[in-house]
């Protein structure tokens, strides 16, 4: 049995436990008492179940951590010296092989492009995902516009 089945079975089990100790207790006090005892319990669960939701509303609200260079999927890209033609830094390009449809955005990670000293005698293309492969024509002005 995994860990995921082995948690839930248990938590299933606990909570039928309960709630017949529950029944058992509120049969040997009487309909009366338990009564009372269904109003104070019932008013401490409210209170447990508002604290609960007050802190997944807190959660939520948390920006998600920035992914950082050590991230999985980061790339950096760095380029220097003389290049006779044209360059493309890119983490993804073209669509995906397996279908012919363009693959969504991939997630996670930094894609850092850097050009440190040096000359570039065609076009230069930074990019994080390309999903049109056509946008690597040799003429820029060819190119279709891949913002989001």
């Amino acid at each position: 049995m995994g860990e995921r089945h082995r948690s839930t079975w248990l938590i299933f089990a606990s909570t039928g436990i309960a709630l017949g100790v529950l029944s058992v207790f509120f049969l040997v006090i009487g309909t009366a008492r338990a009564g009372e005892w269904a109003q104070i319990l019932g008013t401490l669960v409210g209170i447990a179940a508002l604290g609960v939701s007050v802190y997944s509303v807190v959660l939520m609200r948390r920006p998600a951590p920035a992914p950082t260079e050590g991230t999985p999927g980061s790339v950096r890209n760095t380029l220097s010296g003389h290049v006779d033609g044209n360059v493309i830094q890119a983490r993804d390009v073209g669509p995906s092989p397996d279908d012919g449809r363009d693959r969504p955005a991939s997630g996670g990670g930094t894609t850092a492009n850097h050009i440190k000293e040096g000359t570039i005698t065609g076009f230069v293309i930074q990019a994080r995902d390309i999903k049109d492969p056509g946008v690597m024509k040799a003429d820029p002005t060819e190119a279709t516009d891949q913002s989001e």
